[in-house]
């Protein structure tokens, strides 16, 4: 009994190790060329420097041992030119034998961004030696100008026009003197004549998000009117300012507590 007993273990013993040596069959998925970015869209600021320029690294799944030519399309919803708004390093992109990823630069054009000029560019993959992958073949970049924001710049005379919030001009005249005093919190700018009015409104400058720069009025005191009193000012969301052209748009309501409002104002002041 006890031989048969051993005859069977070993029966099994050497079926398991016949399985164990039976060969694997895997499937290795055929290389595709990708945009290897954080995200599918990004930022770009351009600054007024030779060295501003913008990587975007395209790649590939799988090694070779030869060059592979990776084909993409450009387009941009904005209108943005090539050669006035940016340059490319080059019109498609090769991964060297060996290797699985390339760079594309993007260089853009600091005097291609007047005012708040903003453009999106937009990249496909569409082929080359490599076929695009389903899920990261599609690429968004937008662009625009950067410059840091120093206070003791804005020191100085400007020129301003009103508007109502509707968009007609509202000031007796275009270009009115209006002037700067930055505070020392570098937050805020004491902003005198805006309105044309002889006083002073405090203006807070908002510079944390480098793709949005915006001003806003804190509510406060702003003049006495002979008839309603104290007449105060305050916010009438957010206007924006370009630290590049030292160009601020001013969004604000005059009003009279319990009375009512002399309406939204919109000034848009300019060095």
């Amino acid at each position: 009994m006890k031989r048969i007993i051993n005859i069977v273990t070993a029966a099994v013993a050497i079926l398991l190790v016949a399985a164990s040596c039976k060969k694997q069959e895997t499937t290795i998925p055929d290389a595709v060329a990708q945009f290897n970015t954080k995200s599918t869209t990004e930022s770009y600021f351009i600054t007024n420097s030779a060295s501003s320029v913008y990587k975007i690294p395209i790649g590939v799944t799988s090694k070779s041992d030869r060059d592979r030519t990776i084909n993409f399309n450009i387009s941009s919803p904005t209108g943005a030119v090539a050669g006035t708004q940016y340059t490319l390093s080059a019109s498609n992109v090769t991964i060297k034998a060996g290797s699985v990823v390339d760079t594309l630069y993007v260089r853009g054009i600091f005097a291609g961004y007047p005012g708040a000029r903003k453009d999106t560019l937009k990249f496909e993959i569409t082929g080359g030696d490599i076929p695009p992958s389903s899920y990261a073949k599609n690429y968004t970049l937008v662009l625009q100008k950067f410059c840091d924001v120093t206070f003791s710049v804005f020191t100085g005379a400007y020129k301003g026009t009103d508007y109502d919030e509707i968009g007609a001009i509202v000031s007796s005249v275009t270009d009115y003197p209006i002037t700067f005093t930055p505070q020392a919190d570098n937050k805020t700018i004491r902003v005198n004549n805006m309105w044309e009015l002889p006083v002073n409104v405090n203006v807070e400058l908002d510079y944390s998000n480098p793709g949005n720069f915006t001003t806003n009025v804190p509510d406060q005191n702003y003049f006495v009117h002979p008839t309603y009193g104290q007449v105060k000012i305050r916010a009438a969301g957010k206007g924006t300012f370009s630290s590049c052209d030292n160009t601020f748009e001013i969004r604000y309501e005059p009003y009279v507590p319990g009375l009512g409002t002399f309406g939204v104002y919109i000034t848009r002041i300019k060095k």
